[in-house]
């Protein structure tokens, strides 16, 4: 393989897809940083979100739902499994009420950082329930 990505998708049951991308292990060691750093923003579930990482365990959170008052979440504690992208928002208070004002169970929301991310770029992807979308720097 390339320094290039590889993607693909296969085909699991009737309405199931699995996608899957494989990067070299060349790709994180070419200055990819290790972690989400500085802000990242987009459209997900319902609400204009921004999360600004402000160093390896805090991010600030800001979220405006369309249909209730906006959300600040200044200074969360987070934790980033760094072998599956995963981020986690540790014990916050702010975070489960920011999801319970859009009626979304907090269960049904996962982070993962992705420093290829979407085309290419870094990127955070939200999953709420069986939706995805991706916060990038570029929708800042």
């Amino acid at each position: 393989l390339g320094a290039a990505a590889v993607g693909f998708a296969l085909p699991v049951a009737r309405r199931l897809v699995v996608l899957a991308a494989l990067r070299p292990a060349s790709a994180q060691a070419a200055g990819a940083p290790s972690g989400p750093q500085g802000r990242f923003c987009g459209k997900a579930d319902g609400m204009n979100m921004e999360m600004d990482f402000a160093d390896a365990a805090r991010v600030g959170i800001s979220a405006k739902p369309f249909t209730s008052s906006p959300t600040s979440c200044p200074e969360e504690a987070f934790e980033l499994d760094a072998s599956s992208g995963k981020i986690k928002i540790v014990k916050s208070e702010c975070w489960t009420r920011l999801w319970r004002k859009v009626g979304v169970d907090l269960f049904g929301v996962s982070l993962f950082y992705d420093p290829a991310g979407y085309l290419g770029k870094p990127g955070v992807q939200l999953k709420v329930n069986a939706v995805s979308t991706y916060l990038s720097k570029e929708m800042c």
